[in-house]
This record gives structure tokens, sequence and C-alpha cells, in this order.
């Protein structure tokens, strides 16, 4: 069996991978890399998308280095509903005849994200629960193991062969208070040690000497912020990630607690509220949701009006987008005015990709001339950090493991961590690239 790094090795963004089974191959993830995305549409797509474009400027993967192997693909396994993992699939799953396989709130947010570029799907949609396992053929059988992250239904992929298991760990933590979702199925990953043979892991926060903390954790730190004294009579904007379904919740929550009418603004909060709605994941009672720039534009001129202080504001551009609610705000072209001492907070962390870095600092700039008060960093990652590599890898004890969706920086920061736990780095830690592929069947019959 042949692991190919398509996209999200060596780098953060376009995730694919493709496992090359003897007479068949399985895709997992078809993702954007979303700084050169947004660059290209301007956060609001108007009209034809060109896709050769999207290649040129890399922002889906480039499928040039598994040309050949693009026949043989029999299904498209979509761990979540994260952009850098779904967002691509509606631009290049015509040049596959496999079904895509996911979970209900993917498979919403998918078809969400077709209409909004007109693109049409061609591949038949499937559903499983997560939790759940589908038969490929006789040689092949993919189960979707529960995993908490910072969107409801993430999944760990596990192939289950007659030879042993391969384990697909991307996106997601270890997580007792979720808020919204599945805890990681610990139990279920426990019954595979010693089956494993490879794993492709989540590097992003190997260079973090610590545990990542709970969404639990976010709560109260959002709580400490929201409820503080000198904002009572101001206004509050909240950003954070529209796919956050736990982070809205909390934010609904306490919403309610400060007896101030909850508004959602930008097209991405109301693409996913709307697919976690139609799948019965979540409800925001008495929330306004509003997707397009002249409603919002028309509404935000009106809480102007009523009073900043009576709302909780949830704005698009958590990274600085422009074209996204919050900087149109800020650079007052929708109009709605930002006092001294009234509050913007950030309750997410910058996506570490140069273009994202660039665009926070010029909105925050642009916010602090407004004398806002800024409140950063109100947030926990959604993905594993050091002690959390540790476990996962003496839970799971695979033979051969391979970092994915970091940069080479950060896969290396692993590599203490699995020569503790008595791996020989160099046989069995390999660090791919976009482009790259290995033979586990040679690495492991070199490992006997």
């Amino acid at each position: 069996m042949k692991i190919h790094a398509v996209g999200g090795y060596g780098i953060v963004g376009r995730n694919m991978t493709l496992y090359e089974f003897e007479d068949f191959a399985i895709v997992v993830d078809i993702g954007l890399h979303l700084d050169n995305y947004i660059a290209y549409t301007e956060a609001e797509p108007k009209g034809y998308i060109d896709r050769e474009i999207l290649q040129k400027i890399g922002a889906v993967p480039d499928l040039k280095t598994i040309k050949d192997k693009i026949s043989k693909v029999k299904a498209i396994i979509i761990t979540h509903g994260h952009l850098d993992h779904v967002g691509a699939v509606q631009f290049l799953e015509r040049e596959f005849d496999a079904p895509i396989i996911t979970t209900p709130l993917t498979a919403e947010i998918l078809r969400a994200l077709a209409k909004d570029t007109k693109t049409k799907i061609k591949n038949k949609i499937i559903t499983v629960k997560t939790g759940g396992k589908v038969k490929i053929n006789n040689e092949l059988t993919i189960e979707f193991i529960r995993a908490a992250h910072s969107i409801p239904e993430s999944n760990i992929i596990a192939f289950h062969t007659k030879k042993g298991t391969y384990l697909h760990a991307t996106d997601f933590k270890f997580d007792n208070n979720p808020i919204v979702g599945n805890k990681t199925d610990i139990k279920r990953l426990e019954e595979l040690k010693g089956k494993i043979i490879s794993l492709v892991l989540d590097t992003l926060h190997a260079d973090r000497e610590t545990k990542t903390s709970s969404e639990k954790v976010a709560e109260e730190m959002l709580k400490d912020v929201l409820f503080h004294k000198e904002l009572e009579d101001k206004g509050i904007i909240v950003t954070t990630f529209s796919s956050h379904m736990a982070r809205l919740k909390t934010i609904y929550t306490l919403a309610r607690k400060l007896n101030r009418k909850l508004v959602f603004v930008g097209r991405s909060l109301e693409k996913y509220i709307t697919a976690a709605k139609n799948v019965n994941l979540i409800e925001f009672y008495n929330a306004e949701i509003i997707g397009y720039s002249g409603k919002i534009k028309k509404r935000l001129k009106e809480i102007e009006k009523e009073g900043k202080e009576k709302y909780l504001i949830v704005a698009t551009g958590h990274q600085g987008e422009p074209g996204s609610v919050l900087d149109r705000i800020a650079k007052n072209q929708i109009k709605i005015n930002l006092h001294d001492n009234d509050a913007v907070v950030f309750s997410c962390n910058v996506i570490p990709a140069p273009q994202n870095v660039k665009y926070r600092e010029r909105l925050e700039s642009i916010l602090k001339s407004h004398n806002v008060r800024l409140f950063k960093d109100v947030h926990v990652s959604g993905h594993l950090s050091q002690e959390d590599h540790r476990f996962f890898i003496e839970l799971t004890q695979p033979k051969i493991i391979l970092p994915t969706h970091s940069d080479i920086k950060n896969a290396k920061k692993l590599i203490p961590i699995v020569e503790k736990l008595g791996y020989d780095v160099k046989k069995q830690y390999k660090i791919l690239k976009e482009g790259e592929n290995i033979d586990i069947d040679k690495v492991e019959k070199n490992l006997l």
C-alpha cells in the first residue's frame, strides 16, 4: 500500500491524501489553501470561479502527481467540514468517478459551498454517521471514528484491511467537555492498539509543550470578557470561526444571560449555521442570522440607532479577511460607528500563514485607530499539542507515523517525543512533502 501526499504535507492547508492499494485507491479530503483562495475571491466570490487559476495560484491540491491513479479511486472520504479539508471538493471531485462519503453536517456544508459558487457536484454524496462503517469492497472497510474538534462531526478515519489498519487522524483533540459534538472515542482507538500499520497524524501544534485545553475553558474565557463591568453599556462585536458551533453556542448562551439580542452577520456564518440546523445539530432561538451585504448594512444601521449596548454582534472577519463584515465595519463601509471603549473580541487564533498574519495586523491597526478595546486570543485550539500527541501515540501504537497539516519545522518538533516512545525515527517517522509518496509495505518489511 502506498500513501500519496497530495496536499497539506509540509504546509498548512489544501489537505488531500491518496491511499493506493493494489487494485484501487481512496482519497481523503480535498481542501483549500485559504490564503490563496481568499486572495482570489476577495472573501465574497461573484460569478464564475476558474478552476485552472485556482490550481495555478495553489488554492487547491495539485492532481498532477496522482494523474495515473485517478481512475483507481473508488471513494472520496471527507473527514470534516472545515474549508481546508472540504472546500476544494466542489472544484476537483468531477475529475474522479467515485462517491463522496462523509457525515451529514459535512455533506450539508459541501452542498452549500457548491450552491454558493454555482458549481454542480457530479458524484453521489453518501452520508454515514460518526462511528459508522462503510464497506468499499471485500478488501477494505472504512470506519468513521468519533473525534472532538472545533466543528461537530469530525472523524478519525480507519482503513480496515485483512493485513491490518491504516489510521488517518488529522484535525482533532481530546476534550471531555466539547459543548457541541462528540468526545474523541478513546475506547475505540484503544481497541485498535497493535493493529495499526501506519498513522497520518495532525502536527499543527507539535511545537506546543502542553495539553490542548477543553472547549469548556474557552467558555470561561469568553464569560470573563463579556461580563466585564466596563462593557455593560458598550457595543460588543465578537468574531470567531463560522464553523465553530460550540463557540457560537457559548456566545448565544452568554448573550441571553447578558440580556443582549444576538445577531450573526456574514455569509459564512449563515452558511454553517444553516447547515448545522438542517441536520438538527443546533438551534439559536430568537437570534438573527443575516448573510448578505445589503441586509447586513440595513440591520446594523438600525442597531446603531437603537443602541449597540442592547445587542451582541457576531461578525465574520476573525482573520481580517478583506471584504468580511468586520473588515468593512472597521473601514466605515458599513455604517455602525465604533466609539471609544466599544469592544471587539477575537475568539480565535491567527491561522499561522503569512497572508493571515498580514490581514489581521492590518485590521487590528484600523480598529485601534477607532480607540476600540481589543480582546485577542479568547480561544482554545481544536488541535493536539505535544502531550496529546504523546498520549495518542501510546494509545494506538502505530508502526509508522507520517506527520501532516503543518510545516516541516513543526513536524520535526515531534521527533523527541517519538524517540522517547521507542521509535526509530529514521525508519518509523516519515516526513513527506506535497507530491511525494511512500510505500508502506516496504517500510514495514524493513522494520522486521
